[in-house]
């Protein structure tokens, strides 16, 4: 099994983080974008537990044998704001993702290639590097790759990661390449709404296919809910 991690280097150079840390996260970032069953239900208020122990297990390259190794890792991986994190159910560690995770995949290498958009400026990058670490091969393979097109700019963006090939094939039909700065800050300005932070988020096909960046991010919100029905009740 391999286990990849997309790094944006220029990033990761102004932070405190190593390359075991940005393991970890991507680790961390895979827990919290499944959608297994499983850790559907141990998820609290939108926030994902931290096995200690499976992460161990997925993670042997990382040559930590204790849980308390993990600890100050996790916590420089929150001083750097790219986590939330929080104790429940006793002792156990709960995260939720911030917005700065879309550091790690969308860089300011080339400030003339831009996608832009009246709310938000998303730059398109030539050298974004993906360590790829081999559980069955105790070096590390860099490998460099290319522009992003358009989808891959939007999947990257996007916090729900399944069905990726019938989002791609939706987005070709669709033909949203002109589309995606509009698309991308509507995403952007989603992850802080009320909705999306419980995790209530629609498919990567579902989303694209019915247009929703197109929607008021008002009813996003639970005041806003509330207060519309209280209207409703009223009239």
């Amino acid at each position: 099994m391999k286990y990849n991690i997309n790094i944006n280097q220029l990033v990761l150079s102004e932070s405190i983080l190593d390359l075991a840390d940005c393991a970890i996260l991507d680790w961390i970032i895979t827990m919290c974008g499944s959608k297994s069953y499983k850790i559907e239900q141990q998820r609290i208020d939108g926030m994902t537990w931290i096995n200690y122990s499976q992460l161990l297990r997925d993670m042997p390259l990382l040559r930590i044998k204790s849980k308390g190794a993990l600890t100050p890792r996790i916590k420089r991986i929150k001083e750097e704001g790219f986590i939330e994190t929080d104790i429940k159910n006793g002792d156990r560690l709960f995260v939720r993702l911030t917005d700065k995770i879309d550091s790690l995949f969308l860089s300011t290498v080339h400030e003339n290639e831009r996608y832009r958009s009246p709310n938000k400026t998303v730059t398109v990058h030539e050298t974004e590097r993906i360590i790829i670490l081999d559980k069955h091969n105790t070096k590390s393979e860099e490998i460099q790759s290319g522009v992003p097109d358009a989808f891959a700019l939007f999947w990257s963006s996007y916090p729900k990661k399944e069905l990726k090939k019938k989002a791609e094939d939706k987005w070709k039909a669709k033909k949203l390449d002109s589309k995606l700065p509009e698309i991308l800050a509507f995403v952007e300005e989603a992850k802080k709404t009320d909705r999306w932070k419980k995790g209530f988020i629609k498919a990567p096909p579902v989303f694209l296919g019915n247009e929703c960046w197109n929607d008021d991010l008002a009813g996003y919100n639970d005041k806003y809910n509330s207060r519309a029905k209280s209207i409703a009740v009223i009239n």
